[in-house]
């Protein structure tokens, strides 16, 4: 099984304090089935190096300790004007080859109107977005045509389980499985700062109720050996006064 983790290298404020914390977090996935975890952290500019390191040293340790759980090394980056000539040269770390997978997150506040578009841009370099949570982004939470018009236009998404599973609230949760339901969500990722709270299998009991496992289980696979992603064609999500936002 793969997870995909923006808080498991001990690399800024907002993630594991210490390199044994990172470890419990990994003995803790394997138990659980999970055998690579591609770490996601997040306000990392210029710090691709570090990150690299990072995650060589967990591997050794985790091998030392016989603990079979594999990290791979990536990053999230805030989507922004100049990106692209970023990615040219190379100062943002993304994951495979054909196609480039590159994790990206929007803005709180304001999605620039240049948004969709760059989206579109970047896959005509050959680049493959994948947004993260954006259950919990309050534009999309207001605005859920946003997400489905990025979709459509060949973005990939990938939510929390602990937002699944109702550890980030009821009304995220209840957002978070309408994007299920209706197509727009492609991977699964735990979210986890600490052991204790490793919700990927919670967020996975969810998905088998939602009858999209089998679907979101073979697009992991699919992204883990480098392939291409694309998921099944996705659905607008009904506006209710249910979620309270609209």
């Amino acid at each position: 099984m793969l997870d995909i983790n923006p808080y498991i290298l001990p690399i800024n404020q907002e993630s594991v304090a210490n390199i044994s914390s990172a470890i419990a977090i990994a003995k803790e996935a394997e138990q659980l089935g999970v055998r690579k975890i591609i770490a996601t952290p997040r306000n990392v500019e210029g710090k691709q190096e570090t990150i690299t390191t990072l995650v060589s040293r967990l591997n050794q340790e985790l091998s030392d300790q016989g603990v079979n759980v594999e990290l791979i090394p990536a990053q999230t980056i805030r989507l922004y004007g100049e990106i692209e000539k970023d990615l040219t040269s190379n100062s943002i770390l993304t994951f495979s080859d054909d196609p480039v997978y590159l994790f990206v997150e929007l803005a709180q506040e304001h999605t620039p109107e240049y948004t969709r578009q760059l989206c579109y841009d970047l896959q005509l370099k050959g680049y493959q977005p994948i947004f993260v949570h954006p259950e919990k982004n309050l534009n999309i939470q207001q605005d859920n045509d946003l997400l489905y018009s990025l979709v459509k236009n060949g973005g990939l998404v990938q939510i929390s389980a602990a937002s699944l599973s109702g550890k980030e609230g009821k009304k995220v949760q209840r957002l978070a499985k309408d994007f299920v339901k209706h197509n727009l969500v492609h991977f699964i990722g735990s979210d986890s700062r600490e052991a204790k709270s490793y919700h990927l299998t919670d967020g996975w009991k969810v998905v088998r109720k939602l009858n999209k496992w089998q679907t979101l289980q073979d697009n992991m696979n699919l992204f883990i050996n480098r392939k291409a992603v694309r998921g099944e064609e996705p659905m607008r999500v009904k506006k209710t006064k249910i979620l309270g936002i609209f």
